[in-house]
């Protein structure tokens, strides 16, 4: 991918303030530049009451539309990429009491599994993936920001991906047991 040097890590706001003219014009004109290909903004625009009212609902199950970004590539990924998850525990469950733990776990799991038709994960069973994390919710706390978009987050003391250790005790042990899942077919 290319990125555009003066485009890297500044605000869409302070770019099409500094090409003066309409905002929109600014902005299509930047895509332009960009030539739409490898582009990549990130956008921060939900509303804090609208996310509350999604997850009050029981059935709904929560995910992220970031995609992995090793930790030395380059570019700048959305923060969400290492930190949804963990602010999801936290902000949402523990500090605001919109859902117990528990129920804001099982929506990240076992709910997310299901819902994606994955019947091989997101429970503990015998037989199951053994995808498990260790948390410490005392020390759970995102990390990422849009400036150190690819900082971990605490409290993660363990993690297993297909049985193997990825995290053990709070740091990554270079271990890659992930793997692609396809979506199951309806049949």
């Amino acid at each position: 991918t290319r990125q555009i040097g003066v485009a890297k890590g500044r605000a869409l706001a302070e770019l099409l303030a500094a090409r003066g003219g309409s905002p929109w014009e600014a902005f299509f004109a930047l895509l332009a530049e960009l030539e739409l290909r490898a582009t990549m903004i990130l956008w921060q625009e939900l509303d804090e009451a609208d996310l509350e009212r999604v997850i009050r609902y029981p059935h709904a199950s929560l995910g992220s539309d970031s995609w992995p970004a090793a930790p030395g590539a380059d570019g700048r990924p959305h923060p969400r990429g290492y930190g949804a998850f963990t602010r999801f525990l936290r902000h949402h469950a523990l500090e605001r009491g919109l859902l117990p733990l528990e129920e804001a776990i099982r929506r990240l799991t076992s709910l997310a599994a299901a819902s994606a038709g994955l019947h091989d994960r997101g429970r503990l069973e015998v037989g199951l993936a053994a995808d498990l994390a260790v948390l410490d919710p005392a020390r759970l706390a995102e990390r990422a920001t849009f400036a150190e978009p690819k900082r971990t987050s605490q409290g993660v003391r363990h993690l297993l991906v297909n049985g193997a250790l990825a995290v053990e005790e709070g740091a990554l042990t270079g271990r890659r047991a992930g793997r692609l899942l396809a979506r199951p077919s309806r049949s």
